[in-house]
């Protein structure tokens, strides 16, 4: 409720081989919002989205997802109005790491590629319209699918 302070919120992941719960260690001390909870492909890692609590600012963080321990910071995308992650990253099938973020930082929702270690490659759709949603690779891999609200 407004006036009231944030809920704590933590991130875990459990073992069902070993009925134990693992905690990613988010900062639970700190007043944020987390977000788009992506496993990576290959299993070991964990990606979280950190929105502090203006929405202005969200830090793409990486874990270990047996240990809980923070990685490293993928990127920051950070805005002086908001910043609105809807969508985890969308893994490359081609088992290189990169993968597509979802981003209003051009003014339109668009995607954006990243190496697997959160360099910046390029803008990968353009123009006038949003994104809606991300449908499905290309059977052969070298594009993709989506929807989109307007005209490409």
């Amino acid at each position: 409720m407004a006036g009231q302070p944030c809920s704590v919120v933590r991130v875990g992941v459990f073992d069902v081989a070993n009925k134990k719960t693992v905690w990613l260690d988010t900062d639970v001390k700190r007043d944020q919002y987390l977000t788009n909870v992506t496993w990576h492909p290959s299993g070991e890692t964990v990606v979280v989205a950190h929105v502090n609590r203006a929405q202005n600012r969200c830090e793409v963080v990486e874990y270990d997802a047996a240990s809980g321990k923070r990685l490293r910071l993928l990127f920051v995308e950070s805005d002086h109005e908001w910043v609105e992650p809807e969508h985890g990253p969308i893994w490359l099938p081609d088992g290189s790491g990169d993968f597509l973020w979802v981003s209003y930082r051009n003014g339109h929702r668009h995607f954006w590629h990243y190496r697997g270690d959160g360099r910046l490659v390029s803008q990968v759709t353009k123009g006038a319209f949003d994104m809606q949603s991300f449908v499905r690779f290309s059977p052969d891999k070298q594009g993709f699918y989506w929807e989109t609200s307007g005209r490409p």
